[in-house]
């Protein structure tokens, strides 16, 4: 399988799992997490152009690389009508930073779907993922914010 990084393409017009954009800094296996946006597939091509502009014009402040779904077809997806773009992060552990780049994801993306996750992974001797899930989303950049624990 390909990996494409750093690419024009578009994720529609692939069929290899992931688009990747990374600026050779390195995602830290320690206290690293990661905020999930979800589009309609139709918008894919478009969210992505979005993103690794933000991305290469240093707007995603923390944002360390990203990833985006494609036309390919997952066993692991809950739905074939969305796609997904994944924004890595380090910090995850210090909450005030970590929401701090969500809220500047959501201002950036100008992104108003209720449908955005973040995901926290801290190594130690096991795993732990804590998900967060924004069910509320308001212009003043207020976030409820319900937790949910993953073991």
């Amino acid at each position: 399988m390909v990996n494409y990084i750093n690419t024009d393409l578009l994720p529609l017009e692939i069929n290899s799992p992931w688009l990747f954009e990374n600026n050779n800094e390195d995602v830290k296996r320690v206290d690293s997490g990661k905020w999930m946006l979800f589009y309609d597939k139709s918008f894919m091509n478009e969210a992505w152009n979005i993103a690794k502009k933000l991305y290469r014009e240093n707007k995603l402040d923390g944002v360390k690389s990203m990833k985006c779904s494609t036309a390919h077809e997952s066993p692991r997806a809950s739905t074939l009508d969305e796609g997904i773009i994944v924004l890595y992060c380090n910090n995850s552990s210090n909450e005030e930073t970590i929401m701090n780049i969500g809220k500047n994801i959501i201002e950036m993306f100008d992104y108003k779907k209720k449908k955005l996750y973040i995901t926290r992974q801290i190594y130690k001797h096991t795993k732990e993922h804590l998900l967060l899930e924004v069910k509320k989303i308001i212009h003043t950049n207020y976030l409820t914010i319900y937790i949910k624990e993953n073991v």
